[in-house]
């Protein structure tokens, strides 16, 4: 599985022309990051190079926080081919108790492969 795991990494910010979407909120702790919530597109535009390989460069398709950039650094390890959607069976369930997050699933593929 660890193989089929490098495989999607090597191909996140290539396949779909770029297309990758936000797998986790994030807020941009410098002017030139951008700001996303989970579930947001974005284009990679230029991905790292041998000194940067943690930050790409992308646009962001979802409209931006007031004052916030629509081009900036991305990083990587929150990005995935697909957005994490809401599991249905698990978020009507009334009677469990749940973290947070507990009722998404990562559809990117990388979380499901890195615990297996």
């Amino acid at each position: 599985m660890c193989v089929l795991y490098a495989g999607i990494q090597e191909k996140l910010g290539i396949l779909n022309g770029g297309l990758v979407y936000a797998v986790y909120d994030y807020t941009a702790q410098q002017p030139d990051e951008l700001t996303f919530k989970c579930g947001d597109a974005m284009t990679v535009l230029r991905r790292g190079d041998e000194c940067e390989r943690e930050w790409w460069w992308g646009q962001l398709h979802s409209p931006p926080a007031p004052h916030s950039p629509t081009h900036g650094y991305l990083p990587r390890n929150l990005l995935g081919l697909y957005p994490r959607v809401k599991n249905p069976v698990l978020s009507h369930d009334a009677g469990r108790t749940s973290a947070p997050d507990d009722h998404l699933t990562d559809t990117g593929g990388l979380a499901a492969v890195a615990a297996s």
